[in-house]
Order: C-alpha cells, then sequence, then structure tokens
C-alpha cells in the first residue's frame, strides 16, 4: 500500500478541493458579513477533508481487493483493530481543538490585559499566526508525505517481529530528519527578511520568521516523533502528551501575557514545542533502539555553515540574477553545496539515498 503516487493524489485533491470551495463560497458570503465570511472558509476546509476522506477510502479498497486476489484469509477482527486507533487519535483531536479554543481566546483577553490596543495586539497575532508560523511549517509538508510512505514499513516490521529492521528504519528517518531540519533552520535565519518581504511585504513577518526559526527543528522533529509513535501504536501516549502540552499552553498564557504581551506568547509557543518534542522522544526511545549522536548534529551543522560560505561567494562572483530575486538563486545552491558535503563526509551514505529512492516506487 505504500504508493507515493496515490498518497499525493489524495492530499493534492484535498488542497484543490479546499481552496476551490474555500474561493466559491467566499464569493457568496462576503457580502453577508464577516461571520458569514468565517463560516464559508471552515466549510471549505470540510469540504477539502471530506474529499480527501473519500478518495483514501477508494484506495484503501482497491488495495484491499488487489490483496485479497492473493490472499483469501480475511483480517481478524479489521474494525475492532482500526477503531483502537482512530478512537484515541479522535478523541485527542477534539480534546486538543476544545483546548486550543480557549487558548485563542485567552490571548486577545491577556494582550488588553497587559496595556496593548485591541487592534493592534491582534494585528502582531495575525502576522505571527498568519504570516511568519505558515511559512516556518511549510517544509513540513514534505517531511509528512515521506512520513506516510514510511509508516507502513514500520508497522509491517513491527507486526512481524523484525524489530532489528524496525530500529534501523527509526535511526534512518530521524537521521534524515535532522539533516533537513538544520538547512530549514538556517535558511529561515540568514534569509528571514528577504523571504518577508518577497513573500508578504512585510518587515514584521520578516521579524518574526526569524525569531520563530530557531524553534523549526523542533516543529519538524516532533512531528516526525508523533507519527513514528503512532505508527508504533502508542496512540495514547501521543493524546496524553497533546493534551499536557494544551494544558500548560493555557497556563502559560494566562500567566505571561498580562506581562510580557507579544513576547509572552512567543516564550508560550517555545515552551510547549519543546515540551510535547521531548515527552514524544522519550516515549519513542523507550520503545525502540533510537540513539541520537550529538557529533551527527555537529557535523551537519558544519557542513550547512561551510555550504552557506560557498554560495555565498559564488552568488557574488556570478551575480546574474536580478538583485532582488539573488537569494532565491543563493538558496539553491546553499542547499545543492550541502547535499553535496553531507555526502563527501559521510552523513548521508549511498544506501540512504537508494533507500529514499524506493519510497517514490
Amino acid at each position: 500500500m505504500r504508493k507515493a503516487a496515490d498518497i499525493a493524489a489524495a492530499q493534492l485533491i484535498e488542497q484543490v478541493l479546499e481552496v476551490t470551495a474555500s474561493v466559491a463560497l467566499l464569493r457568496i458570503c462576503l457580502p453577508m458579513g464577516l461571520a458569514y465570511s468565517c463560516a464559508a472558509a471552515a466549510l471549505g476546509c470540510v469540504l477539502g477533508k471530506l474529499g480527501s476522506c473519500f478518495i483514501q477510502f477508494v484506495l484503501y479498497r482497491k488495495a484491499i481487493n488487489n490483496q485479497s486476489r492473493k490472499n483469501s484469509a480475511p483480517t481478524p477482527h479489521l474494525f475492532r483493530r482500526l477503531f483502537h486507533i482512530a478512537a484515541p487519535t479522535a478523541l485527542s483531536s477534539y480534546v486538543t481543538s476544545s483546548i486550543r479554543t480557549i487558548e485563542q481566546l485567552l490571548i486577545p483577553y491577556g494582550l488588553k490585559k497587559g496595556g496593548a490596543s485591541g487592534s493592534g495586539a491582534l494585528a502582531t497575532f495575525g502576522i505571527i499566526r498568519g504570516m511568519a508560523m505558515p511559512l516556518i511549517l511549510f517544509p513540513a509538508f514534505l517531511l509528512s508525505t515521506a512520513l506516510d510512505l514510511v509508516l507502513p514499513e514500520l508497522t509491517e516490521s513491527q507486526a512481524a517481529g523484525h524489530l532489528r529492521h524496525l530500529s534501523y528504519i527509526i535511526r534512518r528517518v530521524y537521521r534524515i530528519g535532522i539533516l533537513f531540519s538544520v538547512c530549514m533552520m538556517w535558511i529561515f535565519l540568514r534569509f528571514s527578511h528577504e523571504l518577508g518581504m518577497l513573500i508578504y511585504q512585510s518587515t514584521d513577518a520578516a521579524y518574526f520568521i526569524r525569531r520563530l526559526a530557531v524553534l523549526a527543528p523542533f516543529f519538524y522533529l516532533d512531528m516526525i516523533t508523533d507519527m513514528m509513535v503512532r505508527g508504533l501504536g502508542r496512540h495514547m501516549s501521543t493524546m496524553k502528551y497533546n493534551l499536557i502540552t494544551s494544558l500548560v499552553s493555557v497556563v502559560l498564557l494566562y500567566l505571561l501575557l498580562p506581562k510580557f504581551a507579544i513576547t509572552g506568547y512567543l516564550i508560550t509557543v517555545y515552551c510547549c514545542k519543546i515540551l510535547n518534542f521531548t515527552l514524544s522522544l522519550h516515549k519513542l526511545v523507550h520503545i525502540s533502539d533510537l540513539k541520537i549522536r550529538l557529533f551527527d548534529i555537529f557535523k551537519a551543522v558544519l557542513c550547512m555553515i561551510a555550504s552557506a560560505q560557498l554560495a555565498n561567494l559564488m552568488s557574488r562572483l556570478l551575480p546574474v540574477f536580478p538583485e532582488r530575486f539573488s537569494f532565491l538563486a543563493q538558496i539553491a545552491l546553499t542547499i545543492l553545496f550541502y547535499i553535496l558535503n553531507l555526502r563527501i563526509f559521510a552523513c548521508v551514505s549511498r544506501e540512504d539515498i537508494a533507500w529514499c529512492r524506493s519510497l517514490l516506487k
């Protein structure tokens, strides 16, 4: 069932449906006021999820039919097993969404209590959540797609009792995730101003992109850790950690926002994301043979610094791009040199590259 084309098709259809439905509904609802417009945007998201769910169900039935032709024996207690997986995930989502609603209500309350003007404080909060955060999280889409391809292999290895192969997959995925995170963090740190101006034409967005850039590896690695913990059947653990993190977030927002305003919100984001990552990583290390070597991270950082310097030197020697877009060429060169340096310094092996290619087949 590990087919990159199927996963990509489901995600593409979800995005197309979501955007198309949202735009169509907004055209109808915008004249009716802000409340109707928000409802239209929410309904567009729901329609996108429903379309993705339907496509994945069709692909699932197709895969089941193909498998039944090869093996006539039915899977025992399939519905019960699926329910044990889906129920904790759904419950976690409902509880977390409820607590996050409380968070969203606390933010304007805390900012106003701290003396900030309502419109100005909410505008800054909107820049963080609507501009800086989505850009920081955008590369996670690539990781999510790759993990969707890896998780079935992870689950199969656990079910078959192939513990050595299971540990091998986890270590490899985590190592690649660390290398990816280092690269993205550097790009957001180095080119925060250029990205903020190109995408949003906003120096404020650029400022908050830079302030959140250091947190990027925790976003990506936390997502990897959570997905692998769930893939190993520890859904209740992820639900518990998400609940703990959300409760801590509510407490910190209540305490910090009146005193530190928007800085208090950033402190809360840092603390909660690092807390969730630490709890999930501890669980993954406990149930697997994962070992993180600090020397590997150090080598990746050195490769990144060397690559950035080489890209900067080459972009100065060959100024062939318009000044406004020259940083995009520099980013591309940085990534290219980074991949080459990772290969030269044995951070990535031929076996790693072959394994990544095999996922796409």
